[in-house]
């Protein structure tokens, strides 16, 4: 029996094996620039699918990477450009949000029972008044009204400086 024997010439670099570091301190650092890495490289398509109305969370649950999801917030929300893409595209997702709560509202392709309806309607409506809280959000204002009587106040203002000058000259 007869073997051929086939030579394939390797890229040197798929031959480099990457050090690995041996102390403790090290580790930890590889660990979280990999770390780091990782959420850089799915950035991008966070920021497209939190753009079509879909949560930070729901995203993660459908992600393979298991990615911490507290780790993840937390590194979004250190870097101020990063944190500014982050809530313009909650803030995108917002318009998906809302168009989906007429197709709730109206029974669209479902026999929905209506307290659910109403449920997933409520929730909705939450998560776009806090994502996008100038368009959707409660508006609330505040308004005083007090008149200020400019000849008291100078006279308190007087009585305060006479005061003063009271204690001064008794010290003497």
């Amino acid at each position: 029996m007869q073997t051929m024997t086939h030579s394939i010439d390797i890229p040197s670099w798929m031959l480099q094996v990457p050090e690995i570091p041996t102390d403790t301190q090290s580790r930890v650092e590889l660990r979280k620039e990999i770390e780091e890495k990782r959420y850089e490289i799915m950035f991008d398509r966070l920021l497209m699918k939190l753009e079509q109305g879909i949560n930070l969370k729901e995203i993660l649950r459908d992600d393979q990477r298991e990615i911490d999801y507290e780790k993840l917030r937390r590194w979004i929300h250190k870097d101020p450009m990063r944190k500014a893409r982050y809530y313009e595209a909650q803030e995108l997702g917002t318009e998906m949000i809302a168009a989906e709560l007429l197709d709730i509202a109206d029974g669209v392709d479902t026999m929905e029972d209506v307290q659910r309806s109403k449920l997933r309607i409520e929730a909705r409506q939450f998560l776009i008044k806090t994502w996008n809280r100038k368009r959707y959000g409660d508006v609330k204002t505040l308004e005083v009204n007090q008149n200020i009587s400019i000849t008291a106040a100078l006279e308190q203002a007087q009585n305060r400086l006479s005061f003063g000058r009271v204690i001064d000259h008794e010290e003497d």
